[in-house]
């Protein structure tokens, strides 16, 4: 097995819930005082007032939610130890890497294999590179196949680094 040593670091730069409890918020309190405004020029029984408000909110609702998860990507940051940060291109070598090594490896895995801080890092950064690269259903199969074998070591890198892969992975689906 290869060495592995890089640094990762996941960006997400707001909270994705705090930032879409933001928007809904204001969307609705301007839904709220557009609608009843205009509705006051009809002459509408209560309830119909009610179920047109309520379709408006759900609606508005559903694409905020669209437009935040459109809006916001995942970006990894790879470093090597002396620093030096990696480019596009060798992103994508390492992707491309780490898949070939990933894809021998499984063929003779082990539940040592499974154990190995090692193994189960090269694992969540791939994850993490298909996230960055929009290859969602990827990532989230990777992650529940490994989720249980990180928790396992009880290494606060991993486990944070797999916290950070899941919450994206949740705030999209």
């Amino acid at each position: 097995m290869k060495s592995f040593n890089y640094i990762v670091k996941i960006n997400l730069s707001v909270n994705p819930y705090q930032r879409l409890m933001i928007l809904n918020l204001a969307l609705l309190f301007a839904i709220i005082f557009g609608v009843s405004y205009i509705l006051s020029f009809f002459r509408l029984p209560y309830y119909l007032e009610i179920i047109i408000f309520g379709i408006t909110v759900a609606v508005i609702s559903i694409l905020a939610n669209r437009f935040i998860n459109r809006r916001r990507g995942f970006q990894v940051n790879l470093t090597t130890p002396d620093g030096k940060r990696l480019t596009p291109e060798e992103k994508r070598v390492l992707k491309q890497r780490l898949i070939q090594d990933l894809e021998n490896e499984r063929l003779s895995a082990t539940p040592e294999l499974l154990k190995n801080e090692e193994f189960l890092k090269r694992q969540l950064i791939l994850a993490s590179l298909y996230l960055e690269d929009h290859e969602y259903s990827k990532a989230k199969r990777l992650i529940e196949d490994i989720e249980g074998y990180v928790i396992a070591t009880k290494d606060e890198e991993l486990i944070d680094l797999l916290k950070g892969i899941k919450s994206y992975l949740t705030s999209l689906y």
